[in-house]
């Protein structure tokens, strides 16, 4: 069973590539409140600390994407990344169409359909391919065999 911090990524990731493929070929701002709910209140200690957590968890995520070659971005502020996009590499990834498929929509187009009405599991099975595929055709470019 995998770690309630891989979950948590995976949902975030994949949610953060629907959202940019969705957008493509068109950079972005990426910021924290796109994905996290800032208007809520946070009364409690407990409540806010929670609350920052999620931010981090935000930045660290978008960060290790674009480190990782899915994403590239020209700067960034506390909780956003300006001028976000898809790389090219991870754009192919998530034009492929999944394994289980011969037709039908891309692993892109289900990323960002499944971040709306799937189950957990189902769009942590999505991500998993995108990235997957991902880094098959991102990672001897950044120079990682697979």
């Amino acid at each position: 069973m995998p770690s309630k911090n891989i979950e948590n990524f995976d949902i975030l990731a994949g949610r953060v590539l629907g959202f940019l493929y969705t957008k493509f070929p068109q950079p972005i701002t990426l910021g924290a409140e796109l994905f996290i709910d800032f208007k809520k209140p946070h009364s409690s200690r407990s409540e806010q600390e929670k609350f920052l957590r999620k931010v981090e968890f935000f930045n660290d995520t978008v960060s290790w994407l674009a480190d990782s070659g899915y994403i590239r971005y020209q700067g960034r502020a506390e909780n956003s990344f300006f001028r976000a996009v898809l790389t090219a590499q991870a754009l192919l990834a998530l034009k492929a169409l999944p394994a289980s498929l011969t037709k039908g929509p891309s692993l892109g187009e289900k990323l960002s359909d499944f971040a709306k009405a799937e189950s957990r599991a189902a769009f942590r099975e999505v991500v998993s391919e995108a990235l997957g595929l991902g880094a098959k055709v991102i990672g001897p470019i950044i120079g990682i065999s697979s």
